[in-house]
């Protein structure tokens, strides 16, 4: 999910790690706020649970938080879903805690570097059962690995011009996973 945007811009993961700026992240921010925009949504980093000015983040953190988000977006309108508007217009999408996952007990307190980063993504959509299902098929792709840790699924039959139509709602929690150690491709 990140190498096919970390590869042609840094070159490895080791760069990345080094060198993204808080820059890379505000201009990421900003792309996407205009995509959401042009679909009459909004988001600021707020409301996405994105620290705007954190010392406390590192921003390589950030930016892959920013991509879960915006790759969970693009996949969800690509199957034709339709994700739920919040206050103020604002998406249903919000970052829960990153989920650092360390190799021993104390490597956390000795400020080691995890082994693996989970990015969880809590949203909500609506569509078709057919659309959700699609939207499944997606997640679970290599290129767009995203697998659902929790979800709920409710459906509503309509009536649509005499034709039963089932309206089916997913509220659901996504994560993407990161390994800051660059994987060997050798093997």
């Amino acid at each position: 999910l990140f190498t096919a945007r970390i590869i042609p811009r840094y070159q490895s993961h080791a760069k990345f790690l080094q060198s993204v700026s808080r820059i890379d992240y505000q201009e990421a921010l900003s792309a996407f706020q205009n995509l959401l925009q042009q679909d009459k949504f909004t988001a600021d980093a707020a409301s996405l649970n994105l620290p705007e000015d954190s010392a406390d983040t590192p921003t390589y953190q950030l930016l892959l938080q920013l991509w879960t988000v915006e790759t969970l977006w693009h996949t969800c309108r690509e199957t034709g879903l339709q994700p739920l508007k919040g206050k103020n217009g604002h998406i249903e999408m919000a970052l829960l805690v990153p989920v650092p996952y360390f190799d021993t007990p104390t490597a956390a307190q000795d400020n080691q570097t995890p082994y693996l980063l989970e990015f969880p993504v809590l949203f909500s959509v609506q569509g078709t059962p057919e659309q959700i299902s699609a939207l499944a098929d997606k997640l679970l792709r290599p290129e767009s690995f995203l697998p659902f840790r929790h979800f709920t699924l409710s459906t509503t039959p309509r009536l649509v011009q005499d034709q039963l139509a089932v309206q089916a709602q997913l509220d659901a929690i996504c994560s993407a996973f990161f390994l800051p150690e660059e994987p060997d491709h050798d093997e």
